[in-house]
């Protein structure tokens, strides 16, 4: 074969690699094996770390599997015993005979130092596996008999396997092991991200049926993690905090939202949309969000609404990350244990539930949450949606300016007057407009002149302010509170309009 090939797409060509020795380390893995016939315990490190096929050289790997075999025969490792098992399967002389056995223990620096040799052992072995795996997927890529997706695919999973491979190694068993003490003290509290919704190193499931608000809802909360501010009266975040949203909604509806949240200009909100990664596997996708949120020190994950994260999100809760996950409710809806769409299975994994329901008898912008998980938590959360009336889109913070939000959720408390009692208040010192009545109370036009239909018997028009349809006065009916329209009419002062309601010419 000729020293340089062509590459494909008549790329220049390129010399081939110089033969060279693969990654090696002939003292560490005589100091690993002397390791373990001198002090037996070592076995139990090196074998959490290091596998027969991590040696280089044949006698050691033959070495290391006769020891595995009396290790798990839990018979004592020594001179003797490993010489007899290796002289029944026949390779006594082939690994280099009784003095080469008895070398093995002379000149290792300390047997203490077992994990140390060890993970230099797989250190060298993992290289020599990338090694073997690139030029098998260049020599694939180069007679390219294959479809180059196969190709692709088989490299992904090659490279993963040894990913993984070596991952296993660099976390011994017994640390997966601890004491309720130990633990306690690592982890002496789990800190609340954005009181009382989002938990540090926690999974929480926000259920809502179909268009009742979930993705409103998490973008306020989004919104008060970044602005470190307190959501519906509960205590606010002490400091701010990056957020990865992964959305399967169409960029252009999710930009309205974002606008809606007041999130637009923000760049430590990141967002992905889940279109983007069409036909990419979740077992791909989950791995480059972690990585992704763990290089921009992104402390909260929002995935809405893939219930596939659920696995794949464990390695970024277990650092610290905070994940909620948005699911659709069943149409039939139930508690908040068994609401959401799919196996009841996710809801039972993840640490917290957050139902967010249209709770009957309440005003169409009245949303209830129920909160059922292992923290401490409210039961029920009255919160409502409403336009904020805000003077100025923007406001100075010291040299930039932060936009505010269209919407903003605020609580519903046995003190908080509904709708329709604001609506009687405001009206019971005169014809109103709808837009008069908007202004008055902070509730969007539509709202209100849907809650003036409900309120059909206790409310009626009694005149108008202008010549336009949408100009018209509502007072109270007379029959329900004891005063003529006429009267109402009059004590609305329509003649002190000289324009109509959308600031049009009467």
């Amino acid at each position: 074969m000729s020293a340089e090939r062509a590459l494909p797409h008549n790329r220049e060509a390129v010399a081939a690699p110089v033969e060279r020795a693969l990654p090696h380390n002939l003292e560490a893995e005589r100091s690993v094996l002397g390791a373990v016939l001198i002090h037996n315990e070592a076995f139990r490190c090196a074998v959490e770390i290091v596998a027969s096929g991590d040696f280089f050289r044949d006698a050691h790997r033959r070495i290391f599997e006769k020891i595995i075999v009396l290790g798990e025969r839990n018979e004592a490792i020594d001179l003797v015993t490993l010489k007899e098992v290796l002289a029944q399967a026949g390779e006594l002389d082939q690994v280099g005979g009784p003095a080469y056995i008895a070398s093995l223990v002379d000149g290792v620096p300390r047997s203490t130092n077992v994990e140390y040799y060890a993970r230099i052992v797989k250190e060298k072995s993992t290289l020599r596996a990338l090694i073997h795996a690139s030029t098998h997927i260049a020599q694939r890529a180069w007679e390219a008999e294959d479809d180059p997706n196969v190709i692709l695919e088989d490299a992904e999973r090659t490279i993963f396997s040894i990913a993984e491979d070596r991952a296993r190694a660099d976390t011994s068993t017994d640390s997966r092991f601890t004491t309720a003490a130990e633990s306690c003290r690592d982890h002496p509290a789990t800190l609340m991200v954005l009181p009382p919704l989002i938990f540090e190193g926690a999974i929480g499931s926000a259920i809502g049926k179909i268009k009742d608000g979930k993705t409103s809802l998490l973008l306020a909360a989004a919104r008060c993690m970044r602005r470190c501010e307190g959501f519906c009266g509960f205590p606010a975040p002490t400091r701010p905090r990056r957020v990865l949203y992964l959305t399967e909604q169409p960029q252009a509806s999710f930009t309205k939202q974002l606008e809606d949240a007041g999130l637009q200009d923000d760049d430590g909100m990141l967002v992905s949309y889940l279109a983007s990664w069409h036909g990419v596997p979740w077992s791909r996708i989950a791995p480059a969000a972690i990585d992704y949120a763990f290089r921009q020190a992104a402390e909260v994950m929002i995935i809405d609404t893939d219930a596939r994260c659920l696995v794949s999100a464990t390695p970024y809760t277990a650092k610290g990350g905070a994940v909620i996950l948005a699911r659709h409710g069943r149409k039939s809806g139930g508690s908040a244990s068994d609401a959401g769409r799919g196996s009841s299975a996710i809801d039972g994994a993840v640490d917290y539930i957050l139902h967010l329901t249209k709770p009957a008898g309440q005003p169409s912008d009245v949303r209830q949450i129920e909160c059922v998980g292992r923290f401490e938590m409210p039961d029920r959360l009255l919160i409502r949606r409403r336009v904020n009336f805000s003077t100025s889109p923007t406001i100075d913070i010291g040299g930039g300016e932060v936009v505010f939000p269209r919407y903003v959720f605020e609580p519903v408390t046995s003190q908080t007057p509904s709708i329709r009692s604001q609506i009687r208040s405001v009206l019971s010192k005169g014809a109103q407009t709808v837009k008069q009545i908007s202004d008055a109370i902070k509730v969007s036009p539509n709202t209100v002149t849907r809650t003036l239909q409900e309120m059909a018997g206790e409310v009626i028009k009694v005149g108008k302010a202008g010549p336009k349809n949408n100009a018209a006065l509502y007072g109270l009916n007379s029959k329900r509170e004891g005063t003529s329209p006429s009267q109402i009419h009059r004590d609305g002062d329509v003649q002190s309009f000289d324009r109509d309601p959308l600031g049009e010419a009467a």
